[in-house]
């Protein structure tokens, strides 16, 4: 099972939690948030949310993107990234320590 199937277990085990009203749900998302997080996610399983900033994967080099209307934007030149990325990434979390 690879990393990104995991991950989308645990959403699932989430969903089907929080129905049941089991409180453990949270600790399941944030599980696989963090597997996210470690790895890249192929467009074909599941796009970003639209106009959140992600790593982006274009076969060639990576760009800090984001989905607009439907195009992916680079957003170090604001240009449409052509034929958009094969693959995307969650930024990491930013320092906690204010350093």
């Amino acid at each position: 099972m690879t990393q990104n199937e995991l991950a989308e277990r645990l959403r699932d085990m989430s969903d089907a939690l929080n129905i049941c009203g089991a409180d453990y749900s949270d600790v399941l998302l944030d599980a696989a948030r963090e597997l996210d997080r470690r790895s890249w996610i192929p467009v074909t399983e599941r796009l970003p949310p639209d106009r959140t900033v992600v790593l982006a994967w274009s076969g060639k080099r990576v760009a800090f993107g984001y989905i607009s209307d439907g195009n992916w934007i680079d957003t170090l030149y604001g240009w449409v990234i052509p034929n958009g990325p094969t693959h995307w990434m969650p930024l990491p979390a930013p320092p906690t320590d204010g350093k």
